[in-house]
Order: C-alpha cells, then structure tokens, then sequence
C-alpha cells in the first residue's frame, strides 16, 4: 500500500505499508539434517514506513524524516523485528539522495537461521547512504 497527499503547506505526507507471507511447507526436522537443510522462510511480514518531506528547499534538496517498523514472524521459530528512524535529503527524487539513519533490532542477529528458538541480540546501527541513479 502506499498514500501520499500533497498537505496544505505543500509538504508531502507518504505512508508506505506491505504483508507477506510465505507457505514453504518443510517440516522442521529438516533442522535436523546436519546442516544441510536449505529451509526457506515460512511465515508472515510486515512493514510499516511514515515520511514527510517538508516543503522548502535547504541548499540544492528538501530534508524529510521518516520512521519505519519491520517485523518477521516464522512459523517455527522466534520472531524477530526492526525499528528504524531517519531522515533523507532529496536532491533530485530518486535520481540524487542521501540518508542518515538508526536501526535497532534482532534481524540481523537471527539473521537467515529459522530452526527453532534461535537467539539474537537486539543491536543498533547508525549508517549513511548515497544513491545516485544514471
């Protein structure tokens, strides 16, 4: 799903949203197998992103600030999410951005594992990204 209104102001709100699930069907004593099972996802996801670019220019772009929720929920194992909160610095739409951003969550401590139980840390990263579009 994705809304974007155009606001009084001229700023825009976007609310961009998405459900998944996956049906596998692997029986879960394929975790058993050594380490050589090749167990794909077999479950729901979801996330859920809010945006407002705000109206005025501040150099040659516009700033808007966002936050995103993503959660990963397997059948047969533990569940596993992420927040992240940011803001992008549009300079031509897609063609030309930057971003700055915090995550914090277990996904990538649980990584790609979906046996059972798995463990993971919530942790938390701050990155900074380029994209440059030809």
């Amino acid at each position: 799903m994705l809304f974007e209104k155009v606001l009084g102001n001229k700023g825009v709100a976007t609310i961009e949203a998405e459900y998944k699930v996956f049906d596998s069907d692997y029986n879960t004593a394929a975790f058993t197998d050594g380490g050589a099972c090749f167990c794909m996802f077999d479950g729901d996801a979801w996330t859920a992103t809010a945006l407002y670019l705000f109206p005025q220019k501040t150099g040659v772009g516009q700033f808007q600030p966002y936050v995103r929720y993503t959660d990963v929920s397997p059948d047969s194992s533990s569940d596993r999410d992420e927040f992240e909160v940011g803001v992008n610095y549009i300079i031509s739409g897609h063609n030309a951005r930057i971003a700055a951003f915090y995550q914090s969550g277990d996904i990538e401590t649980k990584g790609l594992n979906y046996a059972p139980g798995v463990t993971g840390a919530d942790v938390g990263t701050f990155q900074i990204a380029f994209q440059l579009q030809f």
